[in-house]
């Protein structure tokens, strides 16, 4: 009976379920639809995906994967086998529930079709090559200290960086002009225990943790945060155990990250998240932990107070890891 009611409750996605070439499908929003082909993703509005549809759909899936309603981080399958996942409130807003739905690809492919298709031709070299010449323009900007000029190509070229600084310092804020030189093109997802990140672009969720939820604590959000084909991640300031969370997600398919530490240097900044991720149980020396951050974070921008009253905020120094 579950399986009947859910497929007929799926009608109005069925049309976006059944194209081929479709990837993911992402409900960030009541009556939007967030549809990927190509590795690109185009907007459509579907009347019929209201709230209470949602919510009915939700309460459905959890039925057919015999998991409890209401449940804040819902996992599973759709009849036709589609990987799904489901936030609702309290792990997002109120007045919104997110769904992503990872499809099938129907291409049954041979690594000789992919031979053809020109993918493995001069692959490396042409990789290698921007990348060498990213690293050559971040080193030449950096040198020159156009902040601006540095600050544009590390994020346009998806380099993961921190913002430090002490209280009162604007990271926050400095942060969200940051992402405004994002694509709009990409899909992005914030993790909060409160919302501070604004973003512009989209095709953006905005999830909230609490670690005094075992529900929905930073370890697990970031878990289902992973199902909902984030192009990057964002946290407004890293405090504790979140730190290992996003550091692993940063590393792991998520390039161009960015949150803010509370500290007055960046090797003080370092320093933070070291002691973060031992407060996340990891047994690593003090000196592998340091070399793993350094790895993931090539980039910390330090800022401190202005003694100038035109000025909101100063610069005090770049950390950019050019290896």
């Amino acid at each position: 009976m579950s399986t009947k009611a859910l497929e007929k409750h799926l009608e109005p996605l069925k049309p976006f379920l059944a194209k081929k070439g479709i990837t993911e499908i992402c409900i960030n929003q009541p009556k939007v639809i967030f549809v990927e082909k190509n590795g690109v993703f185009t907007r459509h509005e579907v009347e019929a995906l209201e709230f209470s549809f949602l919510e009915a759909l939700a309460n459905l899936i959890a039925e057919f994967n015999h998991k409890p309603f209401p449940c804040p981080l819902l996992s599973g399958y759709l009849p036709t086998g589609e990987r799904i996942q489901c936030i609702m409130s309290p792990a997002c807003e109120k007045d919104k529930i997110i769904y992503s739905i990872r499809c099938h690809s129907r291409r049954d492919m041979r690594l000789q079709d992919y031979q053809k298709a020109g993918v493995f031709d001069d692959y490396a070299a042409i990789k290698e090559n921007i990348y060498h010449k990213t690293i050559a323009d971040l080193k030449t900007l950096h040198e020159q200290k156009d902040i601006f000029g540095f600050l544009k190509l590390a994020i346009q070229s998806k380099k993961n960086l921190i913002i430090s600084g002490g209280t009162g310092t604007g990271k926050t804020t400095f942060l969200n002009a940051c992402l405004k030189l994002i694509p709009h093109t990409e899909r992005l997802i914030t993790l909060e225990d409160t919302r501070e990140v604004n973003i512009k672009q989209p095709n953006t969720v905005n999830l909230l943790f609490n670690e005094e939820d075992e529900q929905i604590t930073a370890s697990k959000l970031f878990k289902a945060c992973l199902r909902l084909r984030p192009d990057r991640l964002f946290l407004s300031e890293l405090r504790g155990s979140e730190a290992w969370s996003f550091l692993r997600a940063a590393n792991s398919g998520h390039p161009g990250s960015m949150s803010t530490v509370h500290a007055d240097t960046p090797q003080g900044c370092f320093k933070q998240l070291v002691f973060m991720m031992q407060q996340a149980g990891s047994t690593s020396s003090e000196e592998n932990l340091h070399t793993y951050i350094k790895s993931i974070i090539p980039i910390v921008i330090q800022l401190k107070r202005s003694t100038n009253p035109t000025q909101f905020v100063e610069v005090a120094e770049i950390y950019f890891n050019s290896l």
